[in-house]
């Protein structure tokens, strides 16, 4: 075989080696890259999903304002009161119904709790079915770079026998 052959074959099957090691390098930054996001979605729908909903930046605010509107209706019953000579009976019914809505308002706050954290597991649901999608169709392109270097080797070799076999290899 003639040495100009011998190099071309060498060149040949250590291109393919150098091209698989630089891809192999990408497929594993992909992957830790990968594994990164599926880590940092775990542990924010943990974060937050294991947290009182009441202690929730939305919650706070929404109970201040339902406090707030409930002491400006307060102020103005009394004064309301004070103005039309209310008797205390009627003051304290007043108040009580006062109550009665803020207690319902309440209750509904707390439905929108189990609202929140459905939709935090949806969420996390519908993220990391992405990420395992994109998992799975990096498997796929492993899966076809490694065939595609083992089918070029075996074409690099094979084209080697068939010189070898023809006398080709000796011209």
């Amino acid at each position: 075989m003639k040495p100009l052959s011998i190099a071309a074959l060498l060149a040949s099957l250590g291109m393919q080696a150098f091209g698989q090691n630089k891809s192999a390098g990408l497929q594993k930054q992909y992957d830790t890259q990968l594994q990164g996001r599926m880590d940092a979605t775990e542990s924010e729908f943990s974060k937050n999903y294991n947290k009182d909903f009441f202690n929730t930046d939305v919650a706070k605010s929404t109970v201040k304002a339902l406090q707030d509107r409930m002491k400006v209706e307060s102020d103005k019953l009394k004064q309301t009161a004070v103005r039309t000579g209310a008797t205390p009976e009627s003051s304290i019914a007043a108040k009580g119904e006062l109550q009665e809505g803020y207690g319902e308002t309440m209750n509904k706050l707390l439905g929108y709790g189990t609202n929140y954290r459905d939709q935090l597991r949806r969420r996390r649901d519908y993220l990391m079915s992405n990420l395992f999608n994109l998992e799975g169709q990096n498997i796929q392109s492993k899966q076809q770079s490694w065939a595609n270097f083992g089918g070029n080797i075996s074409g690099a070799l094979g084209n080697l026998l068939q010189a070898f076999s023809t006398g080709g290899a000796d011209k």
